[in-house]
């Protein structure tokens, strides 16, 4: 059927579109923003460890030290830099 076809593809992409991407010197990374504050519950939750704008700041902070975690499977990270277990 078609849609077993597309599952193929999108199963293909998922497994190799990271390698093929390293192979062309770039590199995938995942990141947790952290526990942001938001109003996802109808009221700022100040609880929460960081602001929408620190997380932001420390998530272009990693875009700009990225070949730090080059290499040939994705690199996943929070906000800090800590690898996160996938």
């Amino acid at each position: 059927s078609e849609s077993w076809g597309l599952d193929r593809v999108v199963i293909f992409l998922f497994e190799n579109e990271p390698n093929m991407i390293y192979e062309q010197g770039g590199q995938v990374l995942n990141f947790h923003p952290g526990w942001v504050q938001s109003y996802m519950s109808g009221e700022l939750n100040t609880a929460a460890a960081i602001t929408a704008d620190e997380s932001a700041a420390d998530l272009v902070g990693l875009m700009e030290r990225h070949r730090e975690f080059a290499g040939p499977t994705p690199a996943f990270i929070d906000h800090l830099g800590t690898p996160q277990l996938w």
